[in-house]
């Protein structure tokens, strides 16, 4: 670009006292001449264009549009229509403007100035469509039911669990599902039997810390009739015998006894076991899955748990993260939970935007199923249909509520919630539209903000 002589004098027809005044504004402003040149722009206008005043002043707006300084020039259209104008824009450096254009006209009705100023309005579109993407969220359920379970699986890590269920449900490797208490470890089991070539078989389960020792071991492998007081007469069969051709979960398999770790280990190798008082081998084919929130590793250094034992049940192991680690699966179950307990109850209630941000930002220490139990609670709870934050239970509004337990940090900060719902809403936009043209009419954003966006987050359409 050529600079116009002259032009940078220009600015000393503007006293000191307001461009004092210009510049300490917040709002960009932009002041040119009638020939569309340049003349003085103030502090905010150089940082919402990422630019220095003196390598733009003197310039015509034809020659800053052509180097892409302003895209487009205001000035130049307000020149050409004699009149005032307002134009919302997206600047150079992805910035979402409203920027409005004021004609100054001498005493032969002649334009002399052009006076523009622009606001960054970026965050408040951004909010605009974190309120909408919510409503969407609310409305529109996206659930995957497979084997009669339903699970959500937006996050990479819950598909890499999914793809691994998908895997090993045919094989009839021992199974050690891990997670945190209310993660869904008994539901991926029995999604693991149901998808599995046993599913006409028996799913049986059992609780290894919910049941007294003197009674695990019955329980389990069962008994003959006169075995033990109260015992009875015809003896019973365990859960071993009940899950023959199916599967057996051993949920928290790390409160199992010793003693009957041994057994257990016993049963896994041959086959086969005998019951409580009696002398007869029991033949067995069980497909077993354990379950537990507790790290059977750690305890086998600790002399807790067999070493044998748990590597005969680590055979295939599954991982189920917290719910904390997968914001793209809470956005959704959130959706998921509020549906069903709407239709279980008859209602028709939603979540405000400013509900939606306390349940992102909270850690869910008990996962799922707490997370299942509030939705719920709530939606029985709320008088109105709108769910706002005093509809919530009360620790959800103490800033404090994790002083003192390491465990329960926030979960995300809101910039992070914000965008696992634009993931989320970007990636059923881009499996339903054809390209980004599309996908930007549809969501009312520009073209290049989606291009931008489906590159951050690396979604293809048409996946």
């Amino acid at each position: 670009m050529k600079e116009i002589k002259g032009y940078r004098k220009q600015v000393e027809i503007l006293s000191d006292e307001i461009i004092e005044i210009l510049d300490s504004l917040s709002i960009a402003v932009c002041v040119d001449d009638g020939e569309g040149y340049e003349i003085w722009i103030n502090r905010a206008a150089e940082d919402l264009y990422e630019i220095d005043r003196n390598d733009i002043i003197g310039y015509n707006m034809k020659d800053l549009e052509d180097a892409e300084v302003y895209m487009p020039s205001l000035t130049r259209q307000i020149i050409k229509k004699g009149q005032s104008l307002s134009i919302i824009h997206e600047n150079r450096v992805g910035k979402q403007l409203v920027t409005t254009g004021i004609p100054l006209f001498d005493e032969n009705n002649q334009i002399r100035r052009v006076i523009t100023s622009c606001l960054d309005i970026t965050r408040m579109l951004e909010l605009e469509q974190e309120l909408q993407n919510a409503r969407e969220m609310i409305s529109k359920i996206t659930e995957y039911k497979t084997g009669g379970q339903n699970f959500i699986v937006s996050s990479e890590e819950m598909q890499e669990v999914m793809e691994l269920v998908e895997k090993v449900a045919n094989v009839d490797a021992s199974i050690l599902i891990t997670g945190e208490s209310g993660t869904g470890k008994s539901d991926i089991a029995k999604l693991i039997h149901e998808t599995g070539k046993r599913s006409q078989f028996p799913f049986v389960k059992i609780n290894c810390g919910a049941i007294p020792e003197n009674l695990l071991e019955s329980e389990l492998f069962g008994y003959e009739a006169g075995a033990f007081t109260g015992s009875s007469k015809n003896g019973k069969r365990g859960l071993f015998e009940v899950a023959n051709c199916g599967s057996l979960l051993l949920d928290e398999v790390g409160d199992l006894p010793m003693p009957l770790q041994v057994k257990l280990l016993q049963v896994l190798q041959d086959k086969e076991f005998i019951r409580v008082g009696g002398e007869k081998t029991v033949k067995t084919d069980v497909r077993i899955i354990s379950a537990t929130n507790r790290d059977l590793h750690k305890m086998v250094l600790e002399g807790k748990f067999r070493e044998d034992l748990y590597y005969r049940l680590n055979v295939i192991p599954i991982y189920i993260p917290p719910l904390r680690k997968r914001p793209e699966d809470l956005v959704n179950l959130i959706k998921l939970f509020l549906e069903r307990s709407n239709e279980r109850f008859g209602e028709k209630k939603v979540i405000t935007m400013a509900a939606m941000v306390l349940l992102l930002q909270y850690p869910w220490p008990g996962n799922v199923r707490e997370l299942e139990n509030v939705i719920e609670r709530i939606v029985i709870t709320t008088k109105q249909n709108a769910i706002s934050p005093n509809s919530l239970p009360s620790y959800f509004l103490k800033p404090d509520h994790n002083k003192g337990k390491e465990e329960l940090k926030v979960s995300m900060t809101l910039k992070e919630g914000v965008e696992a719902m634009e993931k989320q809403i970007l990636q059923d936009a881009a499996r339903i539209y054809k390209n980004t043209r599309e996908i930007a009419d549809a969501l009312n954003v520009n073209q290049s903000t989606i291009v931008r966006k489906l590159e951050k987050y690396k979604i293809k359409i048409g996946n």
